[in-house]
């Protein structure tokens, strides 16, 4: 456990939570029961893979960065243009250049969001043992 400034930091990603999961309640009876054919391996590879997709957009803060980056970069390069070069003047320039930046920030969360979706259908589909034992587990709720 790291502390920074008086915080605790714990890892708490779906990998984690998962496996943490199986581990507190592998004795207990209404717990799932890993399927046969379905190795300690291979279940570490599909919820490794899993976590690797979600963590593939970056942290919120790289990508907010992105977002910021993107939604000004068109007005930079307008800027570089003199009043003649470029259709649109003073304000409807800058307008115009923030509502580009805009859709291609929005663009590109949209293709982020899209890349991870596809990367977990993908493991999903290789890993079909392993998807529905993890469905399992995550819908599991223990009872005292």
């Amino acid at each position: 456990m790291k502390t920074y400034r008086n915080r605790h930091f714990f890892l708490d990603d779906f990998q984690s939570q998962m496996e943490k999961k199986i581990k507190q309640n592998k004795d207990n009876r209404h717990f799932p029961q890993r399927p046969t054919g379905l190795t300690e391996e291979t279940l570490s590879d599909y919820l490794f893979e899993h976590q690797a997709a979600l963590d593939s957009a970056g942290t919120e803060r790289t990508q907010l960065t992105i977002a910021g980056i993107l939604i000004i970069l068109p007005a930079v390069i307008a800027s570089g243009f003199s009043d003649n070069a470029l259709p649109l003047s003073g304000g409807y320039r800058a307008v115009a250049a923030l509502l580009l930046g805009s859709v291609l920030a929005v663009t590109h969360r949209l293709w982020t969001k899209y890349r991870i979706r596809r990367r977990i259908h993908r493991n999903d589909t290789e890993n079909p043992l392993a998807k529905a034992y993890i469905d399992k587990v995550a819908a599991f709720e223990a009872t005292d």
